[in-house]
């Protein structure tokens, strides 16, 4: 079940119990929630030098992830996850299987460049895992093509964070 939020949802207490009734009782029916920013509603996003809540995807997710002391936040995205250098420039590029703690080298490697449908690029997943590991929440980065169970199950490659 897809789920499109904006900054306005974490402000309102109400719309924030909301928000937690809905994602539990779509998770108890055993339906994934699939969460996005409400990009035709949040304006914000959009306006230069605007503070919110959050400012893409990535920030929404740890958001959420923090929000309701989830046990793992999964990023799905367009490439295997973090890898050595940019996949899309190197074709020697490696997938890095597990990011104990995410320092200022770990972030150099992450690419700034956002992909057609994205915004933050693999920086602003390494920041969400960042974030949420600081809760004691992991996180895996993995392409949105494979099938979830395979990820989970570690049948693809794939990022996860600790």
């Amino acid at each position: 079940a897809q789920i499109l939020l904006t900054h306005h949802n974490f402000n309102n207490a109400d719309e924030f119990e909301n928000l937690k009734r809905v994602i539990n009782a779509y998770i108890k029916e055993k339906t994934l929630p699939i969460i996005n920013t409400n990009d035709v509603l949040t304006k914000e996003e959009f306006a230069a030098g605007t503070s919110s809540l959050f400012s893409d995807n990535d920030d929404l997710a740890a958001l959420v992830a923090e929000s309701l002391d989830v046990g793992l936040l999964l990023i799905l995205t367009d490439v295997d996850g973090l890898c050595t250098d940019n996949p899309k420039v190197n074709g020697n590029a490696q997938v890095v299987d597990v990011v104990e703690k995410v320092t200022p080298a770990i972030e150099k490697m992450a690419s700034r460049e956002a992909g057609c449908y994205g915004k933050g690029g693999m920086l602003s997943k390494v920041r969400a895992a960042k974030r949420v590991a600081a809760k004691g929440i992991p996180t895996i980065v993995a392409n949105g093509k494979h099938d979830i169970a395979d990820i989970l199950s570690q049948k693809v490659k794939r990022t996860v964070f600790v």
